[in-house]
């Protein structure tokens, strides 16, 4: 199965399942949301932005955990319910988590080292060079801890050694699949982002600046997110529209992941699973 067909039929397992998959994003919502909230008036953004981004990815990959949950059992022709989905999670979760954060761990890592450097010295640049290709190498190679974790019970070795050794002798095939699924959920996002951005700026809730500009903010907004100083009615549409696009991305990841999962078993172990 090439990153074609697992795209097309992540697509197709979505459609037949939208309402459960967007139950579980709207849940996982709800808990980002009071993240925000929590860094909004008790800590206000200030020294903790590297922490925030942390706990966001950290969120983020327990959702996906949710997610995979969900899709594997759509994939072996199952109706599950969104409760039945957080009742076979749950106990997973301390060992999905402990994956997780050492998951993360070289990335977060390297992004505070970036974030040292904002003032660029020579040693450090230096030192982020030269350790990106290590940390890309970790990213790719543990990318199917959360299959691992969730579908093979009991587990017989580490699950960040078990994807490791699924991906091995294919990590570039592998790296260009996660590649072609990031394009196509960027595309995705920015042609919902453009789309928002000239309806917003149409009705009057953006009154400084062009609809261009608005678009462009909006945009750059996705790469770079802006700190949030005060709530106001646009910012609670903001972070709807945004909810949004999670539910409308994250399934599908989380369905390409879990595909590539079953897809690196059968061409390592060369039977179907």
């Amino acid at each position: 199965m090439g990153w074609i067909n697992i795209i097309d039929f992540s697509f197709s397992l979505y459609r037949g399942h939208f309402r459960l998959f967007i139950g579980i994003v709207a849940i996982y919502a709800g808990v980002d949301a009071l993240r925000e909230v929590l860094l909004l008036f008790l800590w206000e953004y200030k020294p903790y932005h590297l922490l925030d981004d942390f706990i966001t990815n950290l969120l983020n990959t327990l959702g996906l955990g949710i997610l995979i949950v969900m899709a594997s059992e759509v994939h072996f022709g199952r109706q599950p319910t969104i409760r039945e989905a957080f009742r076979r999670f749950h106990p997973l979760f301390s060992r999905y988590f402990g994956y997780s954060f050492a998951y993360l761990v070289p990335h977060s890592l390297w992004s505070l080292l970036a974030e040292i450097n904002k003032s660029p010295d020579p040693m450090l640049s230096l030192l982020l060079l030269i350790s990106f290709p290590f940390m890309l190498y970790f990213l790719i190679a543990w990318i199917l801890y959360g299959p691992v974790v969730i579908l093979e019970n009991p587990m017989v070795q580490s699950p960040l050694s078990r994807s490791r050794e699924l991906v091995r002798y294919a990590w570039w095939r592998v790296c260009g699949t996660i590649i072609a699924i990031y394009i196509l959920l960027l595309v995705i996002i920015l042609i919902l982002t453009i789309s928002y951005g000239v309806i917003v700026t149409s009705l009057g809730f953006l009154d400084e600046g062009t609809m261009v500009e608005n678009i462009l903010s909006m945009v750059k907004s996705i790469f770079e997110p802006d700190s949030v100083e005060s709530i106001s009615l646009f910012h609670i549409i903001d972070s709807i529209f945004y909810v949004g696009v999670d539910a409308i991305t994250a399934p599908i990841y989380a369905i390409c992941v879990m595909l590539l999962y079953f897809n690196r078993r059968t061409q390592r172990e060369g039977r179907d699973v």
